[in-house]
């Protein structure tokens, strides 16, 4: 069983995958990870692409949408966490190792979502399963992301 999957849509994204995936296995840490990609019946080479990460797996996918990429991805997994992570993300710091250590230490904690804001001004921290990302903006749709562990809230708490 894997500690975490991280579960990435593309649809013609092969561009922005290069650098995803490389910053994801920069990451990792001491974890088992199952990364992901659903392809979306891309025509960019994206399959080919994603098959020469070692670790990486490709789940072909009829494009019927993001939401039903991402459940056929989810589908093929056996994480204990789960991550969706969109495909013009890249990692600058911290590892995934501690994203799933901080939630392990809460057992009842179930579900945890991303929120954020993303702003061409400056960055805002959003929270993902208790770890503190920021979120950088060099295009209006790339994500750069810090993994750092921070503060776990409960819900009623929020």
């Amino acid at each position: 069983m894997h500690d975490l999957a991280i579960i990435i849509v593309s649809t013609n994204e092969a561009k922005w995958l290069t650098p995803c995936l490389t910053s994801i296995f920069e990451h990792v840490g001491n974890t088992l990870v199952d990364v992901v990609v659903v392809d979306n019946d891309s025509t960019d080479g994206t399959a080919e692409l994603v098959r020469s990460f070692e670790g990486a797996r490709v789940v072909p996918s009829r494009n019927h949408g993001f939401s039903h990429a991402n459940n056929r991805g989810l589908m093929t997994c056996d994480a204990r966490w789960v991550l969706f992570l969109n495909p013009d993300t890249e990692i600058l710091e911290g590892t995934f190792e501690e994203l799933v250590t901080a939630p392990d230490a809460r057992p009842g904690l179930g579900l945890a979502g991303v929120f954020g804001r993303f702003t061409a001004a400056r960055p805002h921290p959003i929270f993902v399963n208790g770890g503190k990302f920021e979120a950088g903006d060099d295009h209006p749709n790339h994500r750069h992301l810090q993994l750092r562990v921070g503060q776990i809230h409960d819900q009623n708490a929020i």
